[in-house]
């Protein structure tokens, strides 16, 4: 029938589209020695180009290549027969310095025609006749010298050329850029291209990075917080809830930043904290936390003026950079989903969801 037609011509549609945009899963088979040679001049070039056949743009010398020793997660061909020349492998250091890569085309067209300023072109000869001297002889006796006059015949070729000129240039450029503006991190990125639309794929395969930590990388800064003392369950109410911190980095930076901080969304009855002997209101940045090394802070919990029983507060450790420009490191660091930041909750009692800051309420008198 005539909907069971419709259904089928959808379905054939979807198909279609699913069949010439899916992106491919195995464009890793696609590696190349040269973007730019293989697929970029392809896409920029027709019958009438000159070809450049002799030209290679790697960006490591035949030197260095032949000294080169084989390395992990190599992406390979289907004939496994990939040389190490044929793999893309591109590195780069953040901080604000870029690398890029450009092909650029250009082709220039000189036009030459006829012009009729100060008259159109021109091309004859004149001939000019006039008198002129043919032999003059002297005689030695008698009357003087003797003069026989002819007509002098010449010609003139006369030329006259008038020209204008037009020139017509078209360029094209494809290319991309690399760069991050964390000092400290380093991209070892590999290039492949999609077969179907000759676009470049690219694969972080090795580095390091922060703010956010990338996939394929390894964390600069890899927070770790654990309380490894909490407060009894029975805290009377003038008497101070005391937690002790501990603090580490587990990345591979050698010395980093943190910040540590308390959510006070949920403090709901103005419990006063601090740290180290002072107020902690907002966020505490440490500097020059050392790899692998712990830190233990005292932490004291304080009741406020009229409750006695309060949420657990989260108690957040970040690196510095993430802290201080949160809500753009938090929008990238969601999309990948490589944010650096872990949490403990304060309480005495309770586990869980019951858990809770709870200070022993007197008997009513």
């Amino acid at each position: 029938d005539e909907l069971g037609e419709q259904v089928n011509h959808l379905k054939n549609a979807i198909d279609e589209w699913n069949e010439h945009l899916t992106p491919k899963d195995d464009f890793r088979n696609e590696s190349i020695v040269n973007w730019f040679e293989e697929v970029g001049s392809n896409l920029m070039t027709d019958e009438n180009d000159l070809k450049i056949k002799d030209h290679s743009s790697a960006l490591a010398p035949q030197t260095l290549l032949s000294g080169a020793v084989v390395v992990g997660n190599q992406p390979q061909k289907e004939n496994d027969d990939t040389k190490l020349e044929e793999i893309k492998r591109i590195q780069f250091s953040g901080g604000g310095s870029t690398f890029s890569m450009k092909l650029s085309k250009e082709k220039i067209w000189d036009e030459v025609g006829l012009s009729c300023w100060h008259g159109c072109n021109a091309d004859y000869e004149n001939t000019v006749e006039a008198p002129g001297i043919e032999e003059l002889a002297t005689k030695a006796f008698g009357i003087g010298p003797s003069v026989s006059i002819e007509l002098l015949t010449f010609k003139t070729h006369v030329t006259h050329e008038s020209t204008k000129g037009e020139t017509e240039t078209e360029s094209t450029s494809i290319g991309f850029s690399l760069g991050d503006d964390d000092s400290g991190d380093e991209f070892v990125v590999d290039l492949f291209f999609d077969e179907k639309f000759g676009t470049i794929v690219f694969e972080t395969v090795a580095g390091q990075s922060k703010c956010p930590h990338e996939t394929g990388t390894a964390a600069i800064e890899d927070p770790r917080l654990a309380i490894t003392y909490f407060p009894p369950q029975h805290v009377f109410p003038d008497e101070d809830m005391v937690f002790e911190v501990e603090m580490s980095n587990l990345g591979v930076g050698e010395e980093s930043q943190f910040v540590l901080y308390a959510q006070h969304r949920d403090n709901e009855g103005s419990l006063r904290l601090i740290l180290d002997g002072a107020p902690f209101g907002g966020s505490r940045e440490f500097t020059n936390v050392l790899k692998n090394t712990s830190y233990k802070k005292s932490l004291i919990v304080q009741r406020g003026p009229r409750m006695f029983r309060y949420p657990p507060l989260d108690l957040v450790m970040e690196s510095a950079c993430e802290d201080a420009s949160s809500q753009i490191n938090d929008l990238t660091a969601s999309v990948f989903n490589e944010t650096k930041s872990v949490s403990q909750k304060l309480y005495n009692r309770g586990v869980g969801d019951s858990a809770v800051i709870e200070f022993v309420q007197p008997c009513p008198k």
